[in-house]
């Protein structure tokens, strides 16, 4: 009797190893499958987010002519500030339902619309003091019809300083009918999978191209 009231009370030693290892195993199955529904998550945002870029852009092309610019280097990032309306989270702000803020800040403040949850959520933990790391890649130029075209101009260079988008739509779209360049293979706008944020992804890239869409490929795609 007394064997059987001891058994009753509680577990033996075995069956709390047994049912310990039991619950690891159950973990290590389901921690990668939580893992690969973040990573789905994210990549739906990176693309959302590039969307809402896309959106911006064609507001400010109906607006000026022209996509925004120009800029002196080929790097975008998702933060804003005071005296940085030359950047493209600048340039986008009043596209994208954000205002510039009254004095500088450190860090600066990220463009609501530009950076991804995940990027955000690294971004307030860190509190980078140089303010957020380039996330985006603006294609510097695009060759078609035998000339070269900068999409988004470069300061102080005759014949670049703003960018012909109309004259470069049209090149593109003649050379399609000879080399199989379309709208829709020329990339405008890529994300970095900066490998040096914690919040970046590195298994693959996601692009704007010229004809608003917006595309995940391998991080090898040239």
């Amino acid at each position: 009797m007394r064997l059987a009231g001891r058994c009753a009370a509680g577990f033996t030693m075995v069956e709390l190893l047994v049912t310990v290892a039991i619950i690891a195993l159950l973990a290590a199955l389901l921690f990668p499958a939580v893992e690969k529904v973040g990573d789905a998550a994210h990549k739906t945002d990176v693309v959302h987010v590039m969307r809402n870029i896309g959106l911006g852009m064609q507001n400010h092309l109906a607006d000026r002519a022209r996509l925004p610019g120009p800029f002196y280097t080929a790097q975008g990032a998702a933060d804003y500030n005071t005296g940085q309306a030359n950047t493209l989270s600048g340039q986008l702000r009043e596209y994208l339902g954000s205002q510039m803020p009254p004095k500088a800040e450190t860090p600066p403040p990220l463009h609501p619309a530009l950076a991804t949850k995940r990027y955000k959520t690294w971004y307030i933990a860190n509190k980078p003091t140089g303010g957020a790391a380039s996330l985006y890649q603006m294609r510097a130029r695009i060759a078609a019809s035998g000339a070269q075209w900068y999409p988004w101009g470069y300061p102080n260079t005759p014949g670049q300083e703003q960018s012909n988008y109309f004259g470069m739509i049209s090149a593109i779209q003649s050379d399609s009918l000879k080399q199989g360049v379309s709208l829709g293979n020329c990339w405008l706008l890529g994300d970095t999978y900066n490998p040096l944020i914690a919040s970046g992804h590195q298994d693959y890239k996601a692009r704007l191209f010229l004809d608003w869409h917006v595309e995940t490929m391998p991080p090898a795609t040239p």
